[in-house]
């Protein structure tokens, strides 16, 4: 049986489940020439999803178990070999070019929609998901923030290949598996980081474009978990995930908010005077004190509050010189 008791908390939901696989199956081709799968395929493919990173099972777990994914899978690529439309053309009709409800093409490449999930950025050319180059734009826009992306900042082509040739190949801290890919910012460089750690090739690196007047002031790089691995490379091992050069311009720093954080630092400097009050009042006799000469204030009479102030500056002054030892730090 593919469908598993164990996948379901009762025998209602099971039988549910294996009624949505009939309908999707009545669904998802023309004639009645159905794939197969033995239990070792099926149970061979669930093995494969446990290895992919979790943000993408994410997307399908809510919806399907593992033994229902697997069989989406093993007839999406049988479908695929054969050139039909797939499993997933029953969230719409096999024609090439329809549009889905978030506005990406359905059926890039005849392979079903779940495909485009997994395509190449070159097999998007021409579609709605390919008009800023496919996944990989998008990823860096997900993940990065717009300071990286402002306007007119993305570095000259000729300056990212300068940066390859002279910077990083006379190094040899980093060897380069693809050309220059553009994304929103910059371009990312996908390759091998030959260094024992991420800190020791950047340290190289910047050595390296300090000597260089064309990029000193011209480019910023980081060393960056690739945002969306190349498909073609297959699964990707979580715990060695490939690394990526995304090279950008020189002014990547978020833009300052000056109203935002003179509010926010006038609002730690009252609390920080109010903490420094606070410990000399929650004695008794000084808050009897302090009541006392606010009804002399109240009733119009002069007031000397020096004794709290004089108490209480020293400890303000000592939480100010804290607080600056840790910006400096």
């Amino acid at each position: 049986d593919i469908i598993r008791t164990s996948d379901f908390t009762d025998e209602s939901e099971r039988e549910e489940a294996r009624k949505m696989l009939e309908r999707a199956y009545e669904q998802s081709g023309d004639d009645g020439d159905k794939p197969t799968f033995t239990k070792e395929q099926i149970q061979e493919k669930v093995e494969e999803l446990d290895q992919i990173p979790t943000f993408l099972k994410n997307i399908y777990s809510k919806e399907f178990n593992d033994t229902e994914m697997a069989l989406m899978l093993l007839e999406e690529e049988y479908n695929d070999k054969n050139k039909k439309g797939g499993f997933f053309g029953m969230f719409g009709d096999n024609q090439k070019g329809d549009i889905g409800k978030d506005g990406e093409r359905m059926d890039v490449g005849d392979s079903g929609a779940f495909s485009r999930l997994f395509s190449p950025d070159d097999a998007l050319n021409g579609t709605a998901a390919g008009k800023k180059g496919g996944d990989l734009p998008f990823m860096i826009e997900s993940l990065y923030p717009k300071s990286t992306r402002k306007e007119d900042e993305t570095p000259d082509k000729r300056l990212v290949d300068a940066f390859l040739n002279d910077v990083v190949a006379s190094t040899n801290s980093f060897i380069p598996s693809s050309q220059p890919m553009p994304v929103p910012g910059g371009y990312i460089v996908r390759g091998t980081n030959k260094c024992s750690s991420g800190g020791e090739l950047i340290d190289k690196l910047d050595k390296r474009v300090a000597t260089d007047a064309r990029l000193r002031e011209k480019i910023t790089f980081f060393l960056l978990k690739d945002p969306f691995p190349d498909p073609e490379d297959g699964l990707v091992d979580p715990f060695n995930w490939p690394q990526v050069l995304f090279i950008a311009g020189p002014n990547v720093a978020r833009d300052p908010e000056v109203i935002l954080r003179t509010i926010i630092t006038a609002l730690g400097i009252a609390t920080t005077w109010y903490g420094s009050i606070y410990p000399f009042l929650s004695n008794s006799k000084l808050l009897d004190k302090a009541n006392e000469a606010m009804d002399l204030s109240d009733a119009g009479m002069p007031v000397d509050m020096s004794w709290l102030s004089d108490m209480s500056i020293p400890l303000f002054l000592t939480f100010i010189a804290l607080q600056l030892v840790h910006e400096v730090a």
